[in-house]
């Protein structure tokens, strides 16, 4: 199985995707057998439109994560991280399914140096192996 993680291809963040990036994503999306996009949930339609009909799940998972803004209990999912100072591991990922754990899992989105990066940490963290396409990365 082969799953593609798109971190942020949202509509307040498309002023930030090179030309024709969108397009793009779209394309190479096609190849996979299923797309899970991360919504910030800061808007009511969050992904740029050209991802309609093509992201199968959608997880939120944001940024601007802090140890004060947590209950005991969510601490325990609270990691450092190299974009921001802190991220979270979303519930979906804290015992990854075996469809994850074993799938050819890529990611893409942005921003690189700062949300992919929190995704890079929530990844390592539970232990799943990635590869990324630069041609997906703004």
């Amino acid at each position: 199985m082969r799953i593609l993680f798109l971190v942020h291809i949202e509509s307040g963040l498309s002023h930030l995707f090179p030309p024709g990036y969108a397009d793009r994503v779209v394309e190479q999306a096609m190849e996979y057998d299923r797309v899970i996009a991360l919504s910030s949930g800061f808007e009511r339609e969050p992904f740029v439109w050209q991802l309609d009909g093509v992201v199968d799940t959608t997880w939120e998972w944001c940024w601007g994560y802090h140890p004060d803004g947590f209950s005991e209990t969510e601490l325990a999912w609270l990691i450092p991280s190299r974009g921001h100072e802190w991220t979270w591991v979303p519930p979906e990922l804290r015992c990854p399914p075996w469809w994850i754990r074993y799938a050819e899992v890529t990611i893409g989105g942005g921003c690189d140096g700062s949300c992919l990066a929190d995704f890079r940490a929530v990844l390592e963290h539970v232990g799943i192996k990635y590869t990324e396409d630069r041609s997906l990365i703004y």
